[in-house]
């Protein structure tokens, strides 16, 4: 068929072009890739505001320091390597960028103190360049490109968290209620940059109507696949010595659905054989993130815990139940996610590995 629209005159345009046609065919083109790929309208349209929020982003060069792409939202856009709709979009600065190098690095802190000082002093920095130059930076970026002013927000619940409210075109009766018309650009400064890759980042409507736009994909900094299936890994390992008393936060099964998936990947493997890089996270995070009874000195084989304590579970599977709309395919039992990290579990501890470097 000809590209939505009305004529296949359109083609040619780039995703900043289609962002500024009228609602009118930004949404008969939402509509139109939502009916072939079979997910809701809504869907499809905030994906193309995540993916245009995401350029916007990287075009920035150095007036954002060390910017880098990574998260559940990472897998999906940049690997392709989950199905579920991912809103929010985890971004990271450069925290050496940010001044942080040397003895003022909290990796090379000496004492919990000087540490825990370090760390305070890292965040009011990143909050103090969110929410001054990258949201001035990045406010200027889309406005500019949509011809007309953009007021990115703040978050009231986090100072390093912006708002971009897109423009909808969608009628009200295709609204979904865990679809909301923004985008939150979750920004940190603790997080590790290595390994990366450039990767390129396609809208659902590019990838469905090919010739209606002229450009390729945005090129951006990601951090790698099996980086992130550490992190995860790590994160049910923290997971698994959770006191089972304190409640648990919303989508957190989504951990366990996006390790399943990645351990059924090629970067299962390519994880696996470096067993280096999950001592690397470890080590990070009982720095970066420390909680003693995270138990990051025991994330290794023979002792790495994936599998949730029993008392866990209960949580996971009403929170997994309510996911369940985010997932572009019918849901699989949870009970198949949680078997699959249990062989995970089982083979990661297998493993030989070197001595351990965390005390």
């Amino acid at each position: 068929m000809d590209a939505p629209g009305g004529s296949a005159d359109r083609g040619g345009l780039t995703v900043d072009g289609f962002a500024q046609e009228t609602a009118t065919i930004r949404a008969e083109v939402f509509q139109e890739t939502a009916a072939r790929m079979g997910v809701q309208a809504a869907i499809v349209e905030k994906d193309f505001w995540v993916c245009w929020t995401i350029k916007r982003a990287f075009s920035l060069g150095d007036r954002i320091p060390g910017l880098i792409f990574k998260g559940g939202t990472s897998l999906s856009k940049a690997y392709g390597l989950i199905r579920r709709f991912s809103e929010d979009i985890d971004l990271s600065l450069d925290r050496h960028d940010l001044g942080f190098t040397g003895e003022r690095d909290p990796a090379n802190a000496t004492s919990n103190k000087t540490r825990k000082a370090l760390l305070d002093e890292l965040e009011a920095c990143a909050i103090e360049a969110v929410g001054g130059s990258v949201k001035a930076a990045l406010s200027e970026a889309m406005s500019e490109a949509l011809g007309k002013p953009v007021l990115l927000k703040t978050s009231d619940d986090d100072p390093q968290t912006l708002i971009f409210t897109y423009p909808e075109s969608l009628p009200a009766t295709a609204a979904l209620p865990y679809v909301r018309s923004f985008v939150r650009l979750e920004f940190g400064a603790r997080s590790d940059h290595l390994p990366a890759e450039q990767r390129d980042i396609f809208p659902f409507v590019n990838e469905q109507f090919p010739d209606l736009f002229s450009e390729p994909g945005v090129s951006v900094k990601t951090l790698s696949a099996a980086r992130t299936f550490w992190e995860k890994a790590t994160i049910l390992h923290m997971l698994a010595h959770r006191d089972a008393a304190r409640p648990l936060g919303e989508r957190m099964s989504r951990h366990y659905y996006d390790l399943a998936q990645l351990a059924r990947s090629k970067t299962r493997p390519q994880a696996l054989s470096d067993l280096a890089l999950l001592e690397a996270v470890a080590l990070h995070k009982s720095v970066f993130f420390r909680a003693a009874w995270a138990n990051y000195e025991t994330a290794r084989p023979p002792t790495l815990r994936l599998a949730p304590a029993p008392e866990l579970e209960a949580a996971l599977r009403s929170d997994y139940a309510q996911m369940a709309e985010m997932l572009f395919d019918a849901p699989e039992p949870f009970d198949a996610i949680l078997e699959t990290i249990a062989v995970l579990e089982a083979e990661i501890n297998s493993i030989e590995a070197p001595p351990n470097s965390i005390a």
